[in-house]
C-alpha cells in the first residue's frame, strides 16, 4: 500500500470541461481522503480507494460528471488514486461501469457504517445508482 500522501487537483476544482468538478470544500476532499484510505476501501491491489459521504443511508452529491461528457450528472462517490506515491482524488460514479470498480468489500464496509442501505447497495453492485 502506498503511504498517505494527498494532493488536490486542481483540473478537479478549475472547471475543466473533461474532468468531473467538486461540488465539497477543499477540506471536505482532504477529510473524506483520511476516512476512506484509514477506513481501507481500497481495492484489491490497493492503488485506488472511494470516498463516500452520506446522510442517514443516502449517498450525498460529491461533485458534477465532466461537462463534456452530456448529460450532467451529480456523483455521489469519490474515487483517490495513487501515482508516483502520491494521491489524488475526484468525484466519480457516472457510468455503470465506474460503480462495478468499488470492490463488494467496500460496499460490504459501506452498508456496516450506515453509509448506504441495503437498497442501495444493491443499486450500486448493479451499476444502477441513482435511478
Amino acid at each position: 500500500m502506498q503511504e498517505k500522501q494527498y494532493k488536490v487537483n486542481p483540473q478537479h476544482r478549475d472547471g475543466n470541461p473533461n474532468k468531473s468538478q467538486w461540488r465539497v470544500s477543499i477540506n471536505v476532499e482532504l477529510d473524506l481522503f483520511r476516512v476512506s484510505y484509514d477506513s481501507c476501501w481500497f481495492n484489491q491491489d490497493k492503488t485506488w480507494c472511494f470516498g463516500i459521504m452520506s446522510d442517514d443511508g443516502k449517498p450525498q452529491i460529491l461533485g458534477d460528471s465532466a461537462k463534456n461528457n452530456p448529460p450532467p450528472t451529480d456523483l455521489h462517490f469519490a474515487k483517490f488514486v495513487c501515482d508516483q506515491s502520491l494521491w489524488h482524488g475526484y468525484p466519480f460514479g457516472k457510468a455503470s461501469s465506474d460503480l462495478g470498480q468499488i470492490p463488494k468489500q467496500v460496499l460490504d464496509s459501506w452498508k456496516k457504517d450506515n453509509h448506504i442501505s441495503n437498497a442501495v447497495k444493491n443499486k450500486i453492485h448493479k451499476g444502477r445508482y441513482p435511478l
